[in-house]
């Protein structure tokens, strides 16, 4: 147990030396540029795309809902009509607002980051 540790320390500290990390690039670089390569990644991706084409539809959706309740809640903060509260749980000053529906973008909790990605992580 202690040598496979101690092997784990060495690796991790072996690929963190920048010219490890340049040589490792190059050759990730060599070989995503193949032709290939390229054409393996087209026709995954395209079967991909075509067996998820609902998720991805409805992912877009949704991704598009929240942009916009995001958007709007910049805005609203930049002309000043909405304030940036304190986190509701700890009362730190940075905080982050948290929608919980989308739907009503100036709706927001006021949260730190580590109680927002808390809420994050619980649902």
């Amino acid at each position: 147990m202690r040598n496979k540790e101690n092997f784990r320390r060495w690796q991790n500290e072996y690929n963190k030396k920048p010219e490890v990390r340049k040589k490792r690039r190059a050759i990730i670089r060599k070989s995503i540029s193949r032709p290939e390569y390229k054409e393996r990644q087209k026709t995954y991706w395209k079967k991909w795309y075509s067996e998820n084409k609902e998720r991805v539809t409805a992912q877009r959706k949704l991704s598009y809902v929240k942009n916009r309740a995001r958007r709007k809640l910049t805005y609203y903060l930049s002309i000043g009509e909405i304030k940036r509260l304190s986190c509701e749980v700890c009362g730190n000053p940075k905080s982050e607002g948290h929608h919980e529906d989308y739907t009503k973008p100036l709706e927001v909790k006021w949260l730190c980051r580590k109680h927002h990605s808390f809420i994050h992580r619980k649902s």
